[in-house]
């Protein structure tokens, strides 16, 4: 999820540069989730992670006769995928042996014995400024000359996130001008990264008192909604927990949007 919301500065620059170009996006369903109603894109072509889909969508590709395709994972399976549906221009970074599927392979940024730790932002931006110099050289409709490069994520959502939004504030009884701190206190990478409930708990009291709603941002697993459990206990003020409602992607990303805070650990929200 990080990922996606990190590419998206490249994704807009793109757009804005090759605004003549017909561009689709793919990617699995939780991809599309997140840049959904995104206006970089004029279609979508959605790929499921399971491998004995893998001959079906490489003809699904094939049939739609891209000119080229900029590879933001570096999986070995993305750059074997546009291989095998014949588009002529494949543009990646050369990573996980697949530098020969590869007609522009860009190098990564290297220290002696490791990659360099830099922001996946520039990573992203670096591999679509040379994408668009490989593919207007080769096209004959280059679009505009001028480029937006900045660093500024941006999301969008639709009506029914919206009003998925607007039911789930009904059901907790707040209205449209609360002012909403959201916290996050998951992740994806386990307990090393999570910051104490107790903590958690205390901040959220304190921000209460202060006359702010907060809402916990929680999957509906059974290791979120129990760690939403322990800090609902431990607080001496009403908080409202996502974890136990029907709550897609879009309708986070409402949540969120009309929060005026967030404090999160290390995860994709």
């Amino acid at each position: 999820m990080g990922d996606v919301i990190l590419s998206t500065p490249a994704l807009r620059r793109l757009r804005d540069t090759l605004n003549d170009a017909h561009i689709t996006f793919s990617g699995n369903p939780r991809a599309r989730a997140i840049l959904d109603a995104s206006p970089w894109a004029d279609d979508w072509i959605t790929l499921e992670n399971d491998p004995p889909g893998f001959s079906s969508t490489a003809g699904v590709l094939r049939r739609q006769n891209f000119k080229s395709a900029i590879l933001m994972t570096n999986s070995l399976r993305s750059a074997l995928l546009t291989w095998r549906a014949g588009i002529p221009q494949r543009i990646g970074y050369r990573r996980d042996g697949r530098g020969l599927l590869l007609t522009s392979a860009l190098s990564p940024f290297r220290l002696v014995h490791r990659f360099a730790p830099i922001s996946m932002i520039e990573y992203y931006n670096f591999l679509m400024e040379k994408a668009i110099i490989h593919i207007k050289k080769n096209d004959s409709s280059p679009g505009s000359e001028k480029i937006n490069f900045d660093h500024h994520l941006e999301l969008f959502t639709r009506e029914d996130n919206q009003a998925e939004a607007d039911t789930l504030y009904q059901h907790w009884g707040l209205s449209e001008d609360e002012q909403v701190i959201i916290l996050v206190p998951g992740g994806a990478y386990g307990p090393s990264k999570y910051w104490a409930t107790d903590r958690f708990a205390s901040l959220a009291d304190r921000l209460t008192q202060d006359g702010y709603t907060i809402i916990l941002s929680c999957a509906p697993t059974p290791a979120e909604q129990d760690i939403a459990r322990q800090i609902i206990e431990k607080t001496q003020t009403p908080v409202f927990d996502t974890s136990r409602q029907e709550l897609s992607l879009g309708g986070l990303k409402e949540l969120i949007r009309r929060a005026r805070l967030m404090v999160a650990n290390d995860t994709g929200p």
